[in-house]
């Protein structure tokens, strides 16, 4: 994975949340993963809102990634909580990096889609978004 941020991770305001990819098991071992320890995930949390971050599961407990209709399952959930939550600004990290065959182009077809809207944004904008709020 590229380098998501070159020193510590920028602060997210009081309404961000910091999106990330880890396994069944909430073992949090992508890079994305260990960056939202720094925003309040905890291990063994497999899915949803912990602190500044929402965890997607994208992977078994053994690390091999998941099937892509279960990714899509995964992303559709997320989509759900988003809706919900209107107040809420959402920054994914660079997780088609952790990603590979159907299960990178069911991510980046959800990327494209989700550009659409203005409160989901991707890791390449994100120090300029939150630099420029």
């Amino acid at each position: 994975m590229t380098a998501f941020f070159t020193s510590s991770p920028p602060l997210l305001a009081p309404n961000e949340i910091f999106v990330f990819a880890t396994d069944t098991a909430g073992r949090h071992r992508w890079p994305s993963a260990r960056m939202a320890l720094s925003y309040g995930a905890l291990y063994g949390q497999a899915y949803g809102l912990v602190g500044k971050s929402f965890a997607l599961r994208f992977f078994d407990p053994y690390g091999e990634q998941l099937a892509r209709t279960e990714i899509v399952a995964e992303l559709n959930l997320f989509n759900r909580f988003v809706s919900t939550r209107a107040t809420m600004r959402f920054h994914v990290a660079n997780i088609q990096d952790e990603l590979k065959g159907d299960g990178r182009e069911a991510f980046m077809d959800w990327v494209s889609y989700s550009a659409c809207c203005k409160r989901i944004t991707h890791c390449n904008r994100i120090t300029e978004v939150i630099a420029n709020g």
